[in-house]
């Protein structure tokens, strides 16, 4: 069954040097938690092109968040 144009909910995502800036990163970095899987940031691949959706990484900043005890 084909899905119209007009069903899909506008996807907005994120280029890798976008995630490298938001994370104050390097997008080589990013290539490396890619390729190593050392870090839980879910990615999508498009041929050559990398693209993240913006809750995954702003889920991946509340995962590293620490709150000091004190």
């Amino acid at each position: 069954m084909m899905t119209s144009p007009n069903s899909f909910p506008d996807f907005v995502t994120l280029t890798a040097q976008e995630v490298a800036k938001i994370l104050n990163v390097s997008t080589k970095t990013l290539e490396t938690w890619r390729r190593t899987e050392s870090q839980n940031l879910p990615f999508i691949r498009i041929g050559r092109a990398i693209r993240y959706i913006p809750s995954d990484v702003s889920e991946f900043l509340k995962e590293k968040r620490h709150c000091a005890s004190g």
